[in-house]
Parts: structure tokens; C-alpha cells; sequence
């Protein structure tokens, strides 16, 4: 789920179903990408904490200014601390009390999905029509 669509979690029909969704998704063997670049904003999110406990794992990218909504998504003091210090093609992963830096090799990936990836793609449409 990009940011666009975590205005479904803000729905009334959604969004309290988000963890039951998540839990569904694990019995059939599937997963869920939630991708965010407004991280305050995601850990704003009403269903935020309970599909939060639902990720298996978390890839935290690179930020310069750390807020304190990375803890609802597990991450410790020191994890956010390491954000500040990661660069562009490095990343946290974080899976359940283990946190490792990484280094990631992005090069073969196409241009238009690194600029995803990276938030720089322009959108693909307006999500101020999601949230209405």
C-alpha cells in the first residue's frame, strides 16, 4: 500500500478491518507492502498499531530527521538513532528484536521504479480522491 492508499485505512469500512485483513492474508500464504514516505502521518493511522504488530518485517530507508512515530512501527531509540546515519542505498531492516543496516543494490532495477522506490515518482493519481 502506497500512501495513496493508506487513506483506506482512515475509512470507516477499512479501516477497522485492516488487522483482520492482514491476518487473512497470512493464511493464504500472501503478504502486504505498506510503503509510506510520511511516516508521522502512517503511524497516525487509526488501524496504525495493530497492523503495525502484523509486519513480519520492516525496511526503514534513510532519514536525516528522525521522529519518534517509528516506535509504533518497533523500532528502538537506537534503530531511529541508525536512520540518521544510513545514506541513500542503505536501509534498516528489522524483524522482530533483530535490526541489521543493509546495503542495497538497486542498480538493475529500471528507472521508473527506483524513482518509486525512492519517492520521487510523480503520482499516478491525485490521492486527495482517495481520502473524500
Amino acid at each position: 500500500m502506497l500512501d495513496a492508499a493508506f487513506a483506506l485505512m482512515r475509512t470507516p469500512l477499512f479501516g477497522p478491518r485492516a488487522a483482520a485483513w492482514c491476518d487473512f492474508l497470512d493464511q493464504r500464504n500472501a503478504g502486504a507492502m505498506f510503503l509510506s514516505t510520511d511516516i508521522d502521518n502512517a503511524a497516525r493511522m487509526p488501524a496504525g498499531a495493530a497492523v503495525a504488530g502484523k509486519c513480519a518485517s520492516i525496511f526503514a530507508m534513510p532519514d536525516e530527521e528522525p521522529t519518534a512515530a517509528y516506535t509504533m512501527f518497533g523500532l528502538t531509540d537506537a534503530d531511529i538513532a541508525t536512520l540518521a546515519y544510513l545514506r541513500d542505498g542503505q536501509a534498516l531492516l528489522k524483524r522482530g528484536a533483530e535490526s541489521l543496516p543493509l546495503k542495497l543494490h538497486l542498480e538493475s532495477l529500471g528507472p521508473k521504479l527506483r524513482a518509486t522506490l525512492s519517492g520521487d515518482a510523480p503520482p499516478a493519481f491525485a490521492p486527495q480522491s482517495l481520502a473524500s
